[in-house]
């Protein structure tokens, strides 16, 4: 039986785990270990990586700007095969921009082009903004458009290279089908 029996098991919204003084103690941790959660892993730059270590997308076929539509903007200049720049303006809080890779054809009507990601064990790429410091995030997007996402972290002025995981990619969601990535999106957010 259930503690709560008039508990709606399919309509909650929350579970808050209490720790009060009493039971606990007035300090110390406590490890939750559940499953299904909500996660993006968080990778710190690696001043082992060079330029040399950068990983090549050669099946990439588009790579253009995206902004949202609250007063956001985005231009992209490619300058060569392997480097290109955002260029955003977000004046407003919540708003983003986004530089995307995209390995689809949209020249090919009623098929998504994809690429074979599963087989690679870490996408390296490095970063770099025009000033100040922040948190960059970057998102694999499927045929399906489930998203898996991960945060670059302390992008600086000073170019840094970044080893992604793919298993932290997967572990940020489960559903994703590496086997069918479509796009790699680089996303700049105002918080």
């Amino acid at each position: 039986g259930s503690m709560f029996p008039e508990l709606d098991k399919t309509h909650v919204r929350e579970i808050v785990f209490v720790v009060d003084k009493a039971h606990m103690g007035a300090s110390g941790s406590v490890s939750i270990e559940t499953a299904g959660l909500a996660y993006a892993p968080v990778i710190a730059p690696d001043p082992g990586l060079t330029p040399a270590d950068v990983t090549v997308l050669n099946e990439a076929r588009h790579v253009y700007p995206i902004a949202d539509f609250n007063g956001a903007s985005a231009q992209l200049s490619q300058q060569s095969s392997s480097l290109y720049t955002l260029t955003y303006n977000l004046p407003n809080a919540g708003n983003w921009a986004v530089g995307l890779t995209s390995f689809d054809d949209y020249g090919t009507v009623g098929v998504v082009e994809t690429k074979d990601m599963s087989s690679l064990t870490n996408l390296v790429m490095g970063l770099k903004l025009a000033g100040g410091s922040g948190r960059i995030k970057v998102e694999f997007e499927d045929a399906n458009r489930a998203k898996g996402i991960v945060y670059l972290d302390n992008v600086t002025t000073a170019e840094q290279f970044y080893s992604i995981s793919m298993n932290a990619v997967r572990e940020s969601n489960a559903g994703l089908d590496l086997t069918r990535i479509t796009n790699i999106n680089v996303v700049v957010e105002k918080n």
